[in-house]
């Protein structure tokens, strides 16, 4: 019980969201994704690709709305990462490791480069569908707090 509790708690501060795929075969029932940390990873990959191939373009395919000025300009450069959720074993994606090399993760948080060249937070998504092994497919849904 106590764990559910600390769970809604860190979701009310508003530093938490939650990420949810329409369809789910991990063990993983909700990802839940520190905001502070997600940032962090986008800072820490820049604008420019890795040997993953990441960052790499969103496309926004299902017009995402963020409410963040900026990230719903439809001629935007918005940039996706992947990110890991709390409780993964793995804490960060190595975006100069090759991607075939390393655990899946279905999350990916969104930025922008804003007019003043800093990164402009846009969000995180998940994709709509997980696999078992966290490989996502899919289109791309919003995590929400």
């Amino acid at each position: 019980m106590e764990d559910i509790e600390h769970t809604v708690a860190k979701v009310a501060q508003g530093r938490w969201l939650i990420c949810k795929p329409k369809t789910n075969k991990s063990d993983v029932k909700k990802f839940h994704v520190n905001v502070d940390t997600a940032k962090a990873r986008a800072n820490a990959a820049g604008f420019t690709k890795g040997k993953s191939g990441d960052p790499h373009d969103f496309k926004n395919a299902n017009k995402i709305q963020w409410g963040v000025k900026g990230c719903n300009k439809s001629k935007v450069d918005m940039y996706e990462y992947p990110i890991y959720w709390e409780g993964s074993k793995i804490k960060e994606w190595k975006k100069d490791k090759k991607a075939d090399d390393r655990d899946k993760t279905p999350i990916r948080v969104l930025y922008i480069q804003a007019k003043d060249e800093t990164l402009q937070f846009c969000g995180v998504v998940i994709h709509l569908n997980v696999l078992i092994d966290y490989q996502g497919s899919g289109y791309f849904t919003k995590c929400n707090p």
